[in-house]
């Protein structure tokens, strides 16, 4: 109960992100800061605001007529949410262990019964069974059960074999955590990382995603973070539960209490309001991640599209865009627009064009071609 201030208020701020014109809430800070993005060029953009002003009302009623009853719901997950969620994320870690050397690994699938690395032979795994300690031999028996470690380890070999060959790798929600451990361990080439509503932190994903695409092997990398729309995102409600619960996704729920984020860095990165909060230097988190030191181009590599929301046929008015001049859209070219964080897994999310496409954003062109790969 000491914490239901707190809840009462992350909660009420995400509420309000679905109702207030963003061009004047705090002076529109996050909408001009996209706008600058946009022109200078960077890849980012955001789909437009297309909600029924009949849903809005709906939902605006059914929001205040079980209002007491969420902020009682809200203080129960918060207390009984956060060790759960944090045995989770203990867990989706462990998906993932350690980095091994190659002959651990090979002793590992000797044991298992399978086929190790070419490059680490059945008498090589013998020999590393005999000096490895069992501490040791422990770590390789849980790193081959893990079953992923030894599919990158494998798959590595591969590309060795074939140079040519091209990997992406994507994630949504906490397989985002996941793919960073991957990408900070893997001794391989990507050709593309999509993240979708990305459950890691804008901290993991900076000590992780960002140095391995500035290695000068990995020039070519290009990254994709997609996002719900705020509105949609902040909006979220399960209807299930007759709206009793607080609303907003998974990665509201993290932010306002699943988690306790100190800083902004320890917001999730899914989503799109965190990439506009002012990071430690006092710039948009997003622009910290283009600037760099010259040498790795990732203004050309790093890609940030938030989609957009809504069922209906018309726009709303300019105050609530975050685009200058909005290009607006038929129903039939949004319908590949996830509305709710469980809708990416229901999208053609292994198509390129999903990732990014040829767009109108601020006024301005920018187009983008992943990499094809096989």
């Amino acid at each position: 109960m000491t914490r239901l201030p707190l809840v009462v208020a992350n909660n009420t701020r995400s509420d309000i992100e679905t109702v207030v014109p963003i061009r004047e809430h705090e002076g529109g800070a996050d909408v001009r800061q996209y706008q600058e993005l946009v022109d200078e060029n960077y890849a980012v953009l955001i789909g437009d605001d297309y909600s029924k002003a009949t849903h809005r009302g709906l939902r605006d009623l059914s929001y205040w007529a079980t209002l007491p009853i969420k902020y009682t719901t809200a203080s129960f997950i918060d207390g009984l949410g956060k060790g759960a969620w944090d045995n989770m994320l203990r867990r989706t870690h462990e998906v993932y262990p350690s980095r091994l050397d190659i002959t651990a690994v090979a002793w590992a699938a000797h044991e298992q019964g399978t086929n190790g690395p070419p490059e680490a032979p059945t008498h090589q795994a013998r020999s590393t069974k005999r000096s490895l300690t069992a501490h040791q031999r422990k770590r390789a028996q849980r790193y081959a059960a893990s079953g992923l470690p030894v599919f990158i380890e494998m798959l590595t070999a591969k590309q060795k074999e074939d140079p040519g060959l091209g990997v992406t790798l994507v994630g949504h929600s906490m397989g985002a955590i996941i793919l960073n451990r991957v990408v900070r361990d893997a001794r391989m080439d990507f050709a593309n990382i999509v993240y979708m509503g990305a459950a890691c932190s804008v901290e993991d994903f900076e000590n992780s995603v960002l140095p391995y695409m500035k290695e000068k092997e990995h020039h070519r990398t290009q990254f994709y973070n997609l996002s719900l729309h705020p509105v949609a995102e902040a909006g979220e409600w399960y209807p299930w539960s007759g709206d009793l619960l607080p609303r907003g996704s998974l990665l509201v729920w993290i932010d306002n209490f699943l988690s306790n984020p100190v800083t902004e860095q320890e917001r999730t990165l899914g989503r799109w309001r965190n990439l506009f909060r002012t990071s430690s230097t006092g710039e948009p988190i997003i622009r910290n991640f283009f600037d760099n030191d010259g040498n790795s181009n990732l203004d050309d590599r790093l890609h940030f599209e938030g989609f957009s929301v809504g069922f209906g046929g018309e726009l709303r008015p300019i105050k609530y865009q975050w685009n200058e001049h909005p290009d607006k859209k038929t129903i039939e070219e949004r319908c590949d627009t996830p509305l709710c964080h469980g809708d990416f897994s229901e999208l053609p999310y292994w198509k390129p064009d999903f990732w990014w496409r040829l767009s109108i954003a601020g006024g301005k062109t920018h187009q983008t071609t992943a990499n094809d790969p096989r």
